[in-house]
């Protein structure tokens, strides 16, 4: 999927990667698209493991499970309640959907990633509407239901 996403032009021009080499594009790429992906694969598996959870419980052990790990997070339980507290407080939250919730989620958890596991400054760490792009072009290939 990522090679595909390479290839795509717009695509490429929208993630701010059209002045890289494809090569260079391409290691860029393959490890955000995993990302993405592996992610989205947990969190189907939690969703279809506790139909009886909320979703915000759901996304949150989506979270959890992915920060165990990470050099900078030193208590991921209380790291993802924290960021999911945060976020329900907000006024966008209710009115989101399912898939804009796991978006937000899956943001601040590959930023994190981005900084621990492969050690990349968090001023270097890519704009999480640049994470929106990549979901939403994984999803167009992808049909999304955590359901």
């Amino acid at each position: 999927m990522a090679k595909q996403f390479c290839q795509d032009q717009a695509f490429v021009k929208s993630v701010g990667l059209a002045a890289l080499p494809a090569s260079q594009r391409a290691s860029q790429l393959y490890p955000r698209v995993g990302f993405v992906l592996s992610l989205y694969g947990s969190a189907q598996s939690c969703f279809k493991a506790y139909p009886q959870l909320p979703e915000e419980d759901k996304l949150f052990l989506v979270m959890e499970r992915r920060l165990h790990g990470l050099p900078q997070i030193n208590d991921p339980t209380d790291y993802a309640a924290f960021f999911m507290a945060e976020l329900q407080t907000t006024c966008e939250w209710a009115s989101m959907s399912t898939r804009e919730k796991f978006n937000v989620v899956c943001a601040r958890t590959f930023a994190e990633e981005e900084c621990g596991a492969r050690g990349i400054p968090a001023d270097m760490v890519l704009e999480s509407s640049v994470i929106d792009q990549i979901l939403d072009a994984v999803f167009r290939q992808r049909h999304f239901d955590l359901k």
